[in-house]
């Protein structure tokens, strides 16, 4: 699938700024380790009866590992089928028989534009700024 992701043609700025770091190669060998086990330390982090100085350590870190899944995840959606943002303002004055604002086909639903300020802006200003160069949609940079 990895393969498959970079040479999309869709992706490729995407794949640019993703790659730019190291993050998503560490991010995914931490997310191996925990669900396979492949370490005893990891394996004894799990274990609520013992007492780890580090657990504050190692959950940031998982944290900090989600987060960027997350917006990893969010940035492909919303550049390869930006039209799952959207708000239902289009479909909605359809519906009742009503014709559509000019241009309301492009709002982002409220709740994408929240979640871009407050995570995608907040942590990866680069994603940001390439989304909004690279979509139709009325997102507020």
């Amino acid at each position: 699938m990895k393969g498959y992701i970079e040479k999309s043609p869709y992706l490729k700025y995407l794949n640019c700024i993703i790659n730019f770091d190291n993050r998503y190669n560490i991010i995914r060998e931490n997310c191996n380790n925990h669900v396979h086990y492949n370490s005893f330390d990891t394996m004894i982090k799990n274990d609520s009866r013992l007492l780890d100085d580090h657990k504050n350590r190692i959950l940031d870190q998982l944290y900090f590992d989600i987060l960027n899944l997350i917006i990893f995840h969010f940035a492909y959606i919303f550049l390869l089928n930006e039209q799952y943002m959207s708000s239902s303002d289009y479909i909605d004055a359809l519906e009742c028989g009503l014709k559509p604002e000019e241009g309301s086909q492009y709002y982002v639903a409220p709740y994408i534009q929240e979640f871009f300020d407050k995570i995608i802006k907040a942590n990866r200003k680069d994603i940001a700024e390439l989304i909004i160069e690279n979509t139709s949609m009325e997102i507020n940079p």
